[in-house]
């Protein structure tokens, strides 16, 4: 960090109380400081940050299942990805809040389709690494 900058220093500290304790990383310069990273001490999980201080905007966040992706200004974060520790990895499009599924790509190379809104999520199709593809019709479950 020295060679980067003499001015900036990161900093850890414990923010928070009861389930919503958690240890915060800040990249800081003088006294400010922009958040880089926020690590739940309750579920482990962990969020990460890019942007100035008091415009840190959510990037990512890790668990131990896998790691979603986020784009957007704070405040307008959009889930974009999400990608498991199986391999799968989940691809989203929709306003905050309303984001759906549209694709998944799984390790065996097959990617499945999705349409619909979020929750109600339908595969209407399934292309496979061979060039096969199956479609799906009918009602989510029926």
């Amino acid at each position: 960090l020295a060679r980067v900058s003499p001015a900036l220093r990161l900093t850890s500290e414990v923010e928070g109380a009861g389930e919503r304790r958690a240890e915060v990383w800040r990249l800081r310069h003088g006294e400010n400081g922009a958040k880089l990273r926020s690590r739940s001490l309750q579920g482990g999980q962990v969020k990460h940050f890019e942007g100035e201080r008091g415009a840190e905007r959510k990037v990512r966040k890790v668990f131990a299942s896998g790691t979603v992706h986020y784009e957007g200004e704070r405040g307008a974060e959009l889930k974009v990805r999400s990608e498991l520790a199986n391999g799968e990895v989940h691809y989203y499009e929709g306003e905050r809040g309303a984001e759906r599924k549209v694709r998944t790509e799984m390790p065996d190379g097959s990617v499945a389709y999705y349409e619909g809104e979020r929750g109600a999520e339908q595969k209407v199709r399934l292309v496979f690494p061979n060039g096969n593809v199956k479609y799906y019709e009918g009602e989510k479950g029926a």
